[in-house]
């Protein structure tokens, strides 16, 4: 199995709001590799990275919302670690 297939079976296993942010990410990743690319690119407004953090618009404190989605990696990382061979 390839890791993209494996990638996308571990994110067909995710709650629909995980998809979302998996979503958010790869968007995001694109956006910044298109952006460097372009060298002559103007600069980014807020609206370009509008969307990229979906918690904080519903409230949720910015600081939290870094806390909570470290420790969510750091969660998924150590899962991974111990299930690899």
């Amino acid at each position: 199995m390839t890791t993209w297939e494996l990638v996308a079976e571990r994110v067909k296993e995710l709650p629909a709001e995980k998809q979302q942010e998996v979503l958010d990410f790869v968007e995001f990743v694109r956006s910044r590799r298109d952006g460097a690319r372009c060298a002559g690119a103007s600069a980014r407004t807020w609206r370009d990275i509008e969307g990229l953090a979906p918690g904080l618009l519903r409230g949720e404190d910015a600081q939290s919302w870094v806390s909570r989605t470290r420790t969510e990696a750091d969660r998924r990382r150590d899962e991974a670690v111990r299930r690899a061979p």
